[in-house]
């Protein structure tokens, strides 16, 4: 089968984010089950090339101009995001057209994040698929109006009748099943769940956790420290943890968010971490390459996940089960699914700095416990996510597309 996967995002050059594995992990399973697998992504750096075969897997890269000062405008700025996406994807529908890829193609998978397949589906020339990661109004429930200074009125509503239009519906969740067909006004039965591919084997062979609790107990953060992410909720359940296991320490991996009218997060969380005393107990590798994350985890004792934000499967939570350590993360999106509620970890309120930080002492004071819960994590994703398993299900859905053949 020929498959093109059209998605902004494909790593090294986009960063890890959880899109962007989805498309690795995928792309790389589709491949090594012996089909034809080209990418279209975006490249913001003309020293990036426009094509590039890796891994079996050819990948074309359309150039974008990010005009930032254009963002600045006062009225005209607030849109300027919109527009920018929804030219891309005009361009990436010609292009797919005027290069005639979309005819050899059996079918093109696009992500309904930022709608880019909206053009394309106006009139398609070959099967098409939509896998909904999360849509942008979705995404805009959960931020406050100061942290989205951009309109996502209008994308929000091309992702909506992209899904719309394109019969063939993926997500990677019940929940974000059960969000696609209530924000979009789609039958529920449409829409198929099949779960993200997690392959990272540099966690895979980590050493699970010892069953004897040890001196310094680790707990682990990794994401963007941005409020949304519910780092200011772990700063605020530090102490309450601190007054059980007053040895424990606390990481924070992850790059800043810096808003124009808050400042930096980091400073912030160190602020608030000094006026409760306990700064001392807090560290902030920052930003960690992809390569250097699994040396994170050898450290961790228990990892955390506190997101306010809607998450449809969360990597981060997916990485730490396949490090063999156990979560304590909110019951939000997807997550539980992804944990198997709390088979792998303990799930909790979200926006509870309580509940958090009792989820974290009760792994730390039964370190069996945390143990059992960490390997029932890597047994579930290397059971329910192997990238293999995940390519087989994909490929059942795209034969349902298009009655595409088998080969």
């Amino acid at each position: 089968m020929q498959i093109i996967i059209a998605n902004q995002w494909y790593p090294p050059e986009s960063g890890w984010g959880g899109v962007a594995i989805s498309n690795y992990n995928l792309s790389r399973a589709l491949a090594a089950l012996g089909h034809q697998v080209s990418i279209m992504a975006a490249r913001y750096d003309i020293s990036i090339p426009a094509l590039t075969h890796r891994d079996g897997i050819f990948i074309h890269r359309l150039a974008v101009r990010d005009r930032y000062r254009l963002r600045t405008l006062p009225g005209p700025g607030y849109y300027y995001r919109s527009a920018q996406q929804l030219l891309y994807s005009l361009r990436l529908a010609r292009y797919l057209k005027a290069t005639g890829l979309d005819e050899q193609a059996d079918i093109i998978e696009f992500a309904e994040v930022n709608a880019e397949g909206y053009f394309y589906a106006r009139a398609p020339r070959t099967a098409i698929a939509v896998r909904c990661h999360t849509p942008s109004s979705v995404l805009a429930r959960y931020y406050h109006k100061a942290e989205t200074p951009y309109d996502t009125r209008i994308i929000s509503h091309c992702e909506h009748q992209m899904i719309r239009h394109i019969s063939t519906r993926l997500a990677p969740s019940h929940d974000m099943a059960n969000v696609i067909a209530a924000a979009c006004a789609v039958p529920h039965e449409t829409i198929q769940v099949v779960p993200n591919p997690v392959s990272f084997p540099e966690l895979e062979n980590l050493d699970p956790l010892d069953e004897n609790r040890r001196a310094q107990p680790v707990i682990l953060f990794v994401g963007r420290l941005e409020r949304a992410k519910g780092v200011y909720v772990l700063s605020e359940a530090i102490p309450l943890v601190l007054q059980h296991i007053p040895n424990a320490q606390f990481v924070f991996v992850g790059g800043d968010r810096v808003n124009e009218q808050r400042g930096s997060t980091r400073a912030q969380l160190k602020q608030l971490l000094a006026q409760r005393g306990v700064d001392a107990q807090v560290h902030f590798p920052g930003e960690v390459a992809q390569a250097d994350l699994p040396k994170w985890y050898a450290q961790a004792d228990v990892c955390v996940v506190p997101s306010l934000l809607y998450e449809s499967f969360s990597y981060t939570t997916a990485h730490a089960m396949l490090a063999a350590r156990p979560v304590v993360a909110s019951h939000i999106g997807g997550i539980p699914e992804t944990l198997n509620e709390d088979e792998c970890g303990i799930v909790v309120e979200p926006g509870s700095a309580r509940a958090l930080a009792e989820g974290i002492v009760c792994l730390l004071q039964e370190p069996k416990r945390a143990a059992d819960k960490g390997n029932a994590g890597r047994a579930r994703v290397k059971t329910h996510f192997h990238p293999l398993k995940i390519a087989a299900q994909t490929l059942a859905a795209y034969r349902r597309a298009g009655h595409v053949s088998a080969d």
